[in-house]
Order: C-alpha cells, then sequence, then structure tokens
C-alpha cells in the first residue's frame, strides 16, 4: 500500500451501527488508515462495541465533544446556524482541523456519511484540496413525508454532494432519485447495498423466541425486525396476525412508546423491545421461519429498500425467506433468486405466507444465494476498493 493511505472519514449526529463500523474494518483490512471523526452523540451508541473500533489498529478515532465554545476563524457557512448549534458544529471544525492540518498531505481523500458528514467533510476537501466522496445512506428529498424537517439540511448536502468526485450509493433505483433531486451531472458512482459481513449462517437454533414467550415449537414465527412505526405498517401486520395459522408474529426493535402498545392489543403478536450486543443478533434470526419488510411505497426512501436495508440482509444472511410489498426493487432482486414473495396489500399476507412454506427449502436456499451476491460485504465491497486503490495511487503519484 501506498504512504499516502489516509482516509478521513466523518460522521455527525446520525445513529452510527453496524454499517459504518463494518465499513470501517473492510478498510483498515485492505491496508487503509482511517481517521474518524466523530462527534459525541453518534459515538455514544448502543448499537456496536464502539470500543472495538477505538482499540482496532490502523483507526484513529477523534470523538470531538462540542460542548464548548472555541473561536474559529471567519468562515461562516450558508445556513449553517439554523441548522444546529452554531458553538457545537465550530469546535468540530476547529478540534478536527488541528488534527487533519498534521498530516493533510497523507490524506488521498475525506468519505462524508450522511448529509452532516458530507458537510464537515466538505469543510476540509475545500480548504485542503483532498476529493470528497459522499456516502450516502439516505433519502431525505422532495417526496418523504416529512420533508419540511429536512428542507435546510437538503439545501446544504446539494452544495456539497455536487463537490464531490463519487457517490456510494446503494442501488440504481437511488442513485436515480438522489441525482435528480441533488442536480448531480458528474459523479463517479459506487453500488454498495446495505450489508453484513461473513458468511451465510445455518445453525437450526430455533429457540430463542420460543423460550422468550413459551410458544409452541411446531408453530412458525413471522418476524418483523427494526423500527416499528407507521410507514412500516407494523399496525397493519398486527391486525392481520390472528388470521395466520400455526404461525406467531413476533416484533423485535425500538420506536414511540404509544405506537408499540398498540401492537400488543391484537391476538397472537408478541414484542420485544430490548436491544442486544451486536454478537447475540444470530440468536434472534435463529429462531425465526419468514421475515417481513413493508416499507409502503408512498415515498423514495421507503419504496427503494430492496438493497437499503439492514433487515433484509440479514434476514437473507440466515435463510430466512421475506415478505415485502411490490415494487421495482425486490422486482429486481427476486428476478435474479426467488427468496421470498412480494405482496401488493396487507390482506395478500396469508397466501404469500402460504406460498413460502409450501416450498421452503427452495426460499431458502435462495435466501442464502442471494445474501452472498448482493449482502456481503466481503462480496460486495470489491468496486469500492478498487476504485478508493486507484484514487490512492494517483494521489502517490502526483
Amino acid at each position: 500500500m501506498a504512504p499516502n493511505n489516509r482516509i478521513g472519514l466523518f460522521h455527525y449526529n446520525d445513529t452510527f451501527s453496524s454499517i459504518q463500523k463494518d465499513f470501517i474494518m473492510v478498510l483498515i483490512e485492505n491496508g487503509f488508515i482511517v481517521d474518524l471523526f466523530i462527534n459525541l452523540r453518534s459515538a455514544s451508541t448502543n448499537l456496536v462495541n464502539f470500543n472495538e473500533i477505538i482499540k482496532t489498529e490502523n483507526v484513529n478515532v477523534h470523538i470531538i465533544e462540542g460542548e464548548k465554545l472555541i473561536k474559529w476563524y471567519k468562515k461562516i457557512l450558508l445556513l449553517k446556524p439554523s441548522l444546529l448549534k452554531e458553538e457545537v458544529y465550530q469546535n468540530a471544525i476547529f478540534l478536527s482541523d488541528i488534527i487533519i492540518q498534521k498530516m493533510n498531505d497523507q490524506y488521498f481523500c475525506f468519505i462524508g456519511i450522511e448529509k452532516m458528514g458530507l458537510l464537515w467533510a466538505g469543510e476540509f476537501s475545500e480548504k485542503y484540496q483532498i476529493p470528497l466522496i459522499y456516502y450516502s445512506l439516505e433519502l431525505y428529498i422532495e417526496d418523504h413525508p416529512y420533508y419540511s424537517n429536512f428542507k435546510k439540511l437538503h439545501h446544504i448536502e446539494k452544495i456539497y454532494h455536487q463537490k464531490a468526485i463519487c457517490t456510494i450509493v446503494q442501488d440504481e433505483f437511488r442513485q436515480k432519485r438522489l441525482y435528480q433531486s441533488n442536480e448531480i451531472k458528474n459523479s463517479d458512482t459506487i453500488f454498495l447495498p446495505v450489508y453484513s459481513r461473513g458468511a451465510c449462517v445455518k445453525d437450526p437454533s430455533k429457540s430463542f423466541f420460543q423460550q422468550m414467550f413459551k410458544l409452541d415449537k411446531n408453530n412458525r414465527i413471522l418476524l418483523y425486525y427494526g423500527a416499528m412505526q407507521k410507514h412500516r405498517c407494523c399496525r397493519e401486520i398486527a391486525a392481520i396476525a390472528p388470521k395466520l395459522s400455526n404461525t406467531s408474529v413476533v416484533f423485535h426493535g425500538y420506536g414511540n412508546l404509544n405506537y408499540i402498545s398498540s401492537l400488543k392489543k391484537f391476538v397472537n403478536v408478541y414484542i420485544s423491545t430490548d436491544l442486544f450486543e451486536e454478537t447475540k443478533i444470530g440468536d434472534i434470526f435463529l429462531s425465526v421461519d419468514i421475515g417481513i419488510s413493508l416499507y409502503d411505497n408512498s415515498f423514495s426512501n421507503n419504496r427503494f429498500t430492496a438493497f437499503s436495508s439492514t433487515k433484509i440482509a440479514l434476514y437473507l444472511k440466515y435463510g430466512i425467506p421475506i415478505i415485502t410489498f411490490n415494487n421495482e426493487s425486490y422486482q429486481k432482486l427476486f428476478r435474479k433468486y426467488r427468496c421470498g414473495e412480494m405482496i401488493n396489500k396487507i390482506d395478500d399476507l396469508p397466501i404469500a405466507l402460504d406460498k413460502i412454506i409450501s416450498n421452503f427449502p427452495t426460499y431458502k436456499k435462495n435466501a442464502y444465494l442471494a445474501y452472498e451476491e448482493f449482502y456481503n460485504l466481503d462480496n460486495t465491497s470489491k468496486e469500492l476498493l478498487s476504485y478508493l486503490f486507484a484514487l490512492c495511487s494517483k494521489k502517490t503519484f502526483n
């Protein structure tokens, strides 16, 4: 690896999860040095063992406290004061600049994760003339139902996205909408579906939820995993649960307490809200038969989820066939590997369930195949790594 192999990775105020952790691990395992700049709020996650990252060789973690006003140079970014407390952001800029200027000649790129990470990385990209890469995970664009909350942030995203040389995005459906919204005409693109790491898991445990809820061992378990909320049709799933024969419906995740309570009134519904350590996640998935992921199709961030949902990657890693709403992103997935069934409305769920059960071994086999091709980061990161190697080499020889 060339001497100028350092990457500045910027993450601000968004949830730091296994997605970001695995991204970092793949980079360092392939010879890059990663400086992670992250604010305290993001670093205080309970979704991953953050100390594991801090102790990893070739990862330098710079946690920016950001609580004290530090006088910074006079540049004030357009709209910044309306986005977050100015002194907090100034502190993040000031402290990270002290670190970066000591070794700026070693960086060959800065990567901004999501909107605020892009803004943070973009400031230093401009100052030190280091190539900027945008890693987009969410489409908070005009068709989002809460767009008014994101409008100013989207304005800044657009400004810096247009300055990026490359965009990492999950698939061509999301790329098209993101590029239209941000008016991107010239950007390299790397497609990187949301992922997990490691080989498929085929150990048939099937005991975790059965023991937790004292369920009949002969009953199938239909799992909903992740955020419980309106736009993911959790209440509709719960309402149809009594109609599912020999099948128990389990919701595992988090969400508004009132919304979660509304799910508990339905028969044949079981709720698990305890968050487990990352190493124990397999216990959950090894105990279920079928996974459900019903994002509504009314806006882009929910519609295009076949390659952008962590739950999909995890379901398939454990050989769990899935039930989803019908749209173009799942059509693409199922054309290659029929690892589940699509429905047009919630009333079709029992039929889809019966179809999967009637040919369960084939659906399970296809789930494993789909995971290995589309969701195993050890396989899907090759395009990303090739691009970064080329960019690093260009910096070295210049």
